[in-house]
């Protein structure tokens, strides 16, 4: 009987290509948003964000097989994957204080809302 696992190994390929996109949650917040990219197997030195023109682009290529290119491979199931992301910001972000860190494969991304002048009450004496 033939065996199936090449049907397997095609879809593990598929799936695990160059372009996969890593999930990312946004929320909405009182005073900002948060992003969080779930980006297990990458460095922080393996991630760029850039701004530019109120789009916010997060990058990557996580390179963690590197150390092993030249060892011979019997089975290989991860990849080196790249991925960028940009996104769009709201009308009321705050451009100059967003901010990054990276905890366990979590990239969390805040972006400051713009605080709203309150308008000035003046009284008007009535004469």
């Amino acid at each position: 009987m033939a065996s199936n696992t090449h049907v397997f190994d095609f879809l593990w390929d598929a799936l695990n290509t160059e372009l996969a996109l890593p999930p990312v949650n946004v929320f909405e917040k009182q005073n900002e948003y948060v992003c969080l990219f779930e980006l297990a197997g990458y460095d922080k030195n393996d991630i760029s964000l850039e701004l530019k023109n109120n789009i916010l682009k997060v990058q990557g290529t996580n390179n963690y097989l590197k150390p092993y290119d030249t060892d011979k491979c019997l089975r290989k199931e991860a990849v080196s994957k790249t991925f960028k992301r940009e996104f769009k910001l709201p009308k009321d972000s705050d451009l100059d204080s967003i901010s990054s860190t990276m905890e366990n494969g979590i990239l969390k991304v805040i972006i400051n809302k713009i605080t709203a002048a309150q308008p000035e009450i003046k009284n008007i004496p009535i004469l």
